[in-house]
């Protein structure tokens, strides 16, 4: 998923909690309704959830990062696949914080947000996404084969975790 779409998550998700009349819980369409105790059923299928803390706009860099490296390392032999991976994983959070920011200033008539504004959760997850699944490509010079079959299955049970966590700090109430 992309950043963009994770930043649009967070800020939604807090001003709906804000507009929410006392007493009354949002549903997952958004809508009002009068609190039953259950919670409502996700109809999200396996692969979203993987995918969910992938941030796109970040693996779109690290591919073309990648393909950049065979054709510049006699140049630049500083510019190679770890100097790649380890400023992309420092690009993540800057990156998101930079379209919450933007977002949320949108919709707060330019007020910067608060540290207790920022979704911490997904800012982290997005990191985290992201390093472990560089890590999972074969090939990049990152490890040897046997590590990237360890990452990728990381990669799977990792997405299912971040899932779930995010799941249990926002749950979406009838």
């Amino acid at each position: 998923m992309s950043l963009n779409t994770l930043a649009n998550e967070a800020v939604n998700r807090r001003n709906a909690v804000q507009r929410a009349p006392a007493g009354e819980v949002l549903s997952a369409r958004g809508a009002n309704h009068t609190p039953k105790g259950g919670t409502v059923p996700d109809t999200k299928d396996a692969l979203s959830a993987i995918a969910k803390y992938i941030p796109v706009e970040i693996v779109t860099l690290f591919l073309f990062g990648l393909s950049v490296v065979p054709h510049i390392k006699n140049d630049a032999p500083w510019f190679n696949t770890r100097t790649i991976f380890w400023g992309l994983v420092l690009l993540t959070p800057v990156v998101f914080w930079l379209l919450f920011a933007a977002k949320f200033r949108a919709q707060e008539q330019g007020k910067w947000p608060a540290a207790g504004d920022m979704p911490w959760f997904a800012l982290g997850a997005a990191t985290i996404g992201f390093a472990i699944w560089a890590n999972a490509l074969p090939n990049t010079g990152l490890w040897g084969a046997g590590m990237t079959t360890l990452f990728a299955a990381l990669a799977l049970g990792v997405s299912t975790v971040l899932d779930l966590i995010d799941r249990a700090i926002h749950p979406k109430k009838l």
